[in-house]
């Protein structure tokens, strides 16, 4: 049984989980910096101070599967009794991975990784998010790369035991990881929202996140403000738990050689690709392949139309990138060295499949290629 508690403040219940568990021993997986600036460090100290804690933060940014093997051989030589994992989402994907690959009679972590072969289930695992993105925390999968390809790992004993929101942890994010973070959990309850996979608890679950992203995330970014940095907190959280549901789609799909090749952070990376599906989806409303057909799918468009206070596909897309304009994100393509069909073709080539199915209109290589006109 998972375990939310959400609110300002509410990482000092780390104490109280901790002597519910009678943990003794505490394994701390953390960013390299963010721990330390974002306040986590001082808290976590403060309320865990009487316990033997350990920390492992020396891993990339896009966690390589030698990283999380080091992890892994770490606990199993420190044997805590809870880990935490408190940073971005890169951070509480490891946190996940260690603790469950872990527990795993196989050591071929590979093998388990690309075929999602858990059987056992890991230490308990407390999740602290320190950006308001990814929604990690909520989410039973996590990225690994594997030379350079990327994998997602997917199994119930990936989600997080305990899940703290803290939007404290989010009040020293600098503008720029504060926009990124912020588009990735915009796009998520887009994504969430239109996926073929959704129910009326993730539509519910994307809704709350995009009303309440789209209310704070400029003031979010320009200016700091606390009140907003809360409401962003919320709106990433509520992402997370639309996707991990539904998982994301063509957007998504899309991203991962922006990051991985171009060094486009991945938040940047989907935003960017995102605004032009709008019209896509719209073009393509009447072949719609989800099962509820294309009078439910029309309906889906036009209430995400509605909650951007737009009209139709085209001034939702405008508002959309002049969204990502506002907060100091680049909107064209050519601006971030993606100038030629040599481009485009490598980006096309590297689609995650998986989440094209996920998409819900049928898409084309062709079609694809639309997105760089």
């Amino acid at each position: 049984m998972q375990s939310e508690i959400l609110g300002s403040g509410s990482i000092s219940s780390i104490k109280n989980i901790a002597t519910g568990l009678n943990a003794r021993k505490i394994l701390l997986v953390t960013g390299k910096h963010s721990f330390t600036s974002s306040g986590a460090e001082a808290a976590l100290y403060r309320h865990l101070a009487h316990l033997d804690i350990e920390r492992f933060s020396e891993f990339d940014v896009n966690p390589r599967l030698e990283d999380v093997g080091r992890g892994v051989n770490l606990l199993r030589s420190f044997r805590p009794d809870l880990v935490i994992a408190v940073g971005g989402g890169s951070v509480i994907d490891m946190g996940k991975l260690v603790s469950v690959l872990s527990a795993q009679p196989d050591e071929d972590y590979r093998a388990i990784v690309e075929k999602s072969i858990i059987t056992a289930k890991g230490v308990p695992l407390a999740a602290i998010p320190t950006t308001s993105g990814t929604g990690s925390e909520a989410t039973h999968f996590a990225v690994v790369y594997i030379h350079g390809q990327k994998f997602s790992v997917a199994h119930r004993y990936m989600l997080p035991d305990f899940m703290i929101v803290d939007a404290e942890m989010t009040y020293n994010t600098g503008p720029y990881q504060s926009a990124v973070s912020g588009m990735d959990a915009l796009c998520q309850g887009v994504e969430s929202y239109w996926s073929v996979h959704s129910t009326t608890r993730s539509r519910d679950f994307a809704s709350k996140a995009i009303k309440s992203i789209l209310a704070s995330l400029k003031n979010s970014v320009l200016t700091g403000s606390k009140a907003a940095r809360r409401e962003m907190a919320l709106g990433a959280h509520y992402s997370g738990q639309a996707i991990n549901i539904t998982k994301t789609t063509a957007p998504h799909a899309l991203s991962y050689s922006l990051t991985s090749h171009y060094g486009i952070p991945h938040g940047h990376a989907v935003a960017l690709i995102l605004g032009k599906f709008f019209a896509i989806n719209e073009e393509n409303r009447e072949r719609s392949i989800d099962r509820r057909g294309s009078v439910y799918f029309g309906q889906i468009m036009d209430d995400l139309y509605t909650m951007f206070g737009c009209k139709n596909a085209v001034a939702c897309s405008d508002c959309w990138y002049r969204l990502m304009e506002s907060i100091g994100l680049k909107t064209e393509f050519a601006s971030l060295g993606i100038k030629d069909a040599r481009d485009y073709d490598f980006i096309i080539d590297g689609v995650n499949l998986e989440r094209l199915n996920n998409h819900p209109v049928p898409l084309s290589r062709g079609g694809l290629a639309m997105l760089f006109d």
